[in-house]
């Protein structure tokens, strides 16, 4: 506890009952979810599997397991620790039967799902042009976010599909059970099926974790909070960490309403403020951000004041451009004032709202001669070489995944063209059996 100044502490202490912590930016949240669970693991009559912390990303999970393997060593491995997707996989794991699955089955990302969605359309005659198939992806996703399964879901929408979304929604979900496969969303889904359709399945979910801690609350879509409302059921040992400042995920499903209504769900939640910024030593800029954010009158509402030491009073500077080559060319002659007064290129950086706005930075820098480097392009599994590897070994493992089929089947090229894979899609389908067994 030496290192955590008294709200911090607070968090981490109490450890009964539902718990909103409301963490500004830089207040250290994560260093509060890792030390209320060492505080855990160390002071309650409790084992490491009945521990569960639920993250938003990889990295997220993996740092808190650093982090949290420091405090209490090798029990640390033991506690259930990782994304929704992640914890959502391993409930749905021991019963595998009754949503229709085989081991091993395939996890579809966004491209697989916009591939077995655009077939779909096209056996279903309608224009791909007009009705693009990334869009019913989308709108799948949304319908997913919000709980609501294929079989319950027959609302029209007459501006898309022609008012088929609930039948593509539908052949959408057969076609991946057919694939033996699921989509990021069905993670969440599938362990609410169960919990719903299964009493004794719901009773075990309720009673398997005594302590529960979610990261990035303000961030949880429908399906994700009515799955935490399951799992905390029972114990009602529930802390969530969140912003209702940082809420900007509206248009990928989370639902801001979810931390804003958390004492309405819980009412006899307590609610801890955590308001000692560590990450700004320019008081300004937490004062400029505090008086616009105070705007918003959709908030529980906190005041961020620095904890380090004010280096200056630099005022904040707000810059409007004629258009966005402009702005792109002040912003490089900036950097080069800058790095004529000594301050290093590498302790240089540009933030984007998007990665296509990079472009006119980069030319920017081309003309000025000034050395850069871009962060977070195409990642890593979404390369084109990495899906074929990938599409190899899934095909490898299980025979049966005919996206995987169709991915490699001609790559590298080896004459197999259109012609000849439906050939052999006509062949499978009369016969009943995979693109492989079918070839």
């Amino acid at each position: 506890m030496a290192d955590l100044n008294l709200s911090q502490k607070q968090a981490v202490e109490k450890t009964e009952g539902p718990l909103l912590v409301l963490a500004g930016a830089g207040t250290g949240k994560t260093r509060v979810l890792v030390h209320r669970l060492a505080h855990i693991l160390k002071t309650k009559p409790v084992q490491p599997w009945q521990c569960l912390c639920m993250t938003f990303t990889n990295k997220a999970s993996n740092e808190m397991r650093l982090r949290l393997d420091r405090l209490v060593g090798a029990r640390s491995q033991q506690v259930w620790l990782g994304t929704f997707h992640r914890i959502g996989l391993k409930l749905i794991y021991p019963y595998l039967e009754q949503i229709g699955l085989k081991k091993p089955f395939s996890i579809f990302d966004e491209s697989d799902s916009k591939l077995v969605l655009k077939k779909i359309m096209i056996e279903m005659n309608l224009d791909i042009k007009k009705h693009v198939p990334s869009v019913a992806s989308e709108k799948i996703s949304r319908l997913k976010d919000q709980a609501i399964l294929a079989t319950h879901f027959n609302k029209t929408d007459n501006t898309f599909a022609d008012g088929k979304l609930p039948e593509i929604y539908k052949r959408y979900q057969k076609k991946l059970g057919q694939l033996n496969a699921v989509d990021f969303g069905d993670l969440i889904l599938y362990p609410l099926y169960l919990a719903r359709s299964d009493e004794k399945i719901r009773q075990t979910y309720e009673k398997k974790f005594n302590y529960i801690l979610v990261d990035e609350y303000q961030d949880t879509n429908g399906a994700q909070y009515q799955l935490l409302k399951c799992l905390a059921k029972q114990n009602q040992n529930l802390c969530v960490v969140g912003d209702d400042d940082q809420s900007i995920y509206a248009w990928r499903g989370a639902n801001i309403r979810n931390i804003l209504d958390f004492k309405k769900d819980f009412p006899t939640a307590e609610i801890v403020r955590l308001e000692e910024n560590y990450r700004c030593t320019k008081p300004l800029i937490l004062k400029t951000a505090s008086h616009l954010i105070a705007q918003n009158t959709e908030r529980l509402g906190k005041v961020l004041k620095p904890a380090l030491t004010p280096l200056d009073k630099e005022p904040v500077h707000i810059h409007s451009f004629f258009d966005a080559e402009e702005e792109a060319r002040f912003i490089v002659e900036t950097i080069k004032v800058n790095h004529d007064k000594g301050v290093p290129y590498n302790e240089m950086a540009i933030l984007l709202r998007s990665a296509y706005l990079a472009r006119l930075f980069e030319e920017s820098m081309i003309e000025a001669e000034v050395p850069y480097q871009t962060v977070g392009t195409i990642k890593f599994y979404e390369r084109a070489e990495i899906k074929d590897a990938l599409a190899y070994l899934r095909l490898v493992v299980h025979g049966h995944d005919d996206l995987a089929f169709e991915r490699i089947i001609n790559t590298p090229r080896r004459g197999v063209g259109k012609v000849a894979l439906q050939i052999i899609e006509k062949t499978s389908s009369l016969h009943n059996k995979s693109l492989l067994e079918g070839l």
